[in-house]
């Protein structure tokens, strides 16, 4: 079945982690992945993000790829060329309770909304990379349209008890995303393909990390990069190459999407 969307996840895929010290995103990006995108969009296969990041911090690397649809906030958020198909928060009450057990146990976290990332007072040691913004919030109530908490923890993470439908995934080398059980990349790709009317077996998903697992489930052909976690290697169709080494371009080539 010829394929019609390709799922593209951020950090450790489309860009190099490697290349911390650029503070903009599109830099971390190889040319040859910058060229795989646009060759795709060319042969009619539309490229859509798939990412942990939210709408803000995406905003301007879409504009430079001239990609028009994302899967945010793993899957909170569904964006179609401009339009929200989708959108689903954390409770008031599960938030609060969340950010309250994530005091108490002195971990170092972030709050992330639709569009913008906050830190409370005296709880994170996690820094901007230049890439994102952080706002420290000292409201009383928390803000509104929580998608998730970002923590950082150097030494593995164990989420404290809070809620059954919460849990804790690993996205970065240091870094976990707390969210609701429910929701992930493949609940936001299910939302698109059904309104795009795509069967599974059009779509394409490229990944690197454990947040990817169920998007892989999600699609018909899985790609993991050669630097990405081994567990999701052992279950991805195909491995490419490293992204530092053309992965996403080299995979493209080998299975004819692009020439």
């Amino acid at each position: 079945m010829n394929k019609k969307i390709a799922f593209f996840d951020i950090d450790g895929t489309l860009a190099d982690n490697n290349k911390q010290q650029e503070t903009r995103i599109i830099d971390r990006i190889p040319l040859s992945a910058q060229e795989a995108v646009r060759k795709l969009k060319a042969n009619g296969i539309e490229p859509v993000l798939a990412t942990g990041r939210n709408l803000g911090m995406v905003h301007e690397l879409m504009e430079q790829l001239a990609i028009e649809s994302v899967v945010s906030s793993n899957g909170a958020v569904v964006m179609y060329k401009g339009d929200i198909l989708w959108e689903e928060f954390l409770s008031p009450p599960t938030a609060k309770k969340l950010a309250d057990t994530l005091v108490e146990h002195q971990h170092s976290f972030l709050i992330e909304t639709k569009h913008s990332l906050y830190s409370l007072p005296n709880t994170t040691t996690l820094a901007s990379d230049g890439t994102f913004h952080i706002e420290c919030w000292t409201e009383k109530n928390l803000p509104e349209e929580i998608v998730q908490f970002v923590v950082s923890s150097p030494n593995g993470f164990s989420l404290p008890p809070v809620e059954k439908n919460i849990v804790a995934v690993k996205v970065g080398l240091h870094e976990y995303d707390v969210k609701q059980n429910h929701v992930s990349k493949a609940t936001g790709i299910h939302h698109l393909l059904e309104e795009l009317n795509f069967h599974v077996d059009e779509a394409i998903a490229f990944g690197d990390e454990e947040n990817d697992f169920e998007m892989f489930q999600a699609v018909g052909f899985s790609i993991a990069l050669g630097n990405g976690n081994p567990k999701l290697q052992k279950i991805a169709n195909y491995v490419t190459d490293n992204v530092e080494h053309d992965g996403i371009y080299n995979a493209c080539k080998k299975f004819g999407w692009i020439e």
